[in-house]
């Protein structure tokens, strides 16, 4: 148990299992910092997908409900992730999702768009590099003024200054 919060423990449950009938919580509120390999299975799986997606309007998230299969015959597990974690995992297979809907924006409909990633900085224009959640980071980028984003996102703008250090 953790005094920051609610902790939930990932629990595999079968396709044909019912996930509501368990009454486990399913998707992992971990911080980044406290997530291991065990609280993302997926990303050792033989085979992995994102099944469809739940969007979050009050607070411009989305959640994917990703499924996930260890070997070629054996069953599948499913789980709700938020998707900037897929993202960092496996952030091909959230693009190709999206693009198979149309694009994010188009799927989700959503006017606010999420600080996914600082990319760089550019001190004489006093703005930063920015990759959005669920978009690709060679692509669909910006320069947002840094003020904006230290207001909105004091967390990426510290890893930032930390990935600037190493």
């Amino acid at each position: 148990m953790s005094d920051r919060g609610t902790i939930y423990i990932f629990i595999p449950v079968p396709v044909n299992a019912s996930a509501e009938a368990s009454g486990v919580p399913l998707s992992s509120s971990l911080s980044v910092e406290d997530q291991d390999e065990d609280d993302f299975p997926f990303e050792d799986a033989y085979e992995a997908r994102i099944d469809r997606h739940n969007v979050h309007r009050k607070t411009s998230e989305v959640s994917f409900k990703v499924k996930w299969r260890f070997r070629p015959s054996g069953p599948w597990f499913r789980a709700w992730y938020e998707e900037e974690d897929v993202q960092h995992r496996l952030p091909d297979m959230v693009l190709e999702y999206w693009k198979g809907l149309g694009g994010r924006c188009q799927a989700t409909k959503l006017k606010n768009y999420r600080v996914f990633k600082i990319l760089s900085e550019d001190n004489e224009l006093d703005r930063y590099q920015i990759q959005w959640t669920g978009y690709d980071a060679d692509r669909d980028t910006t320069m947002e003024p840094k003020k904006k984003i230290k207001d909105i996102c004091p967390g990426e703008v510290h890893q930032w200054e930390c990935r600037k250090q190493e």
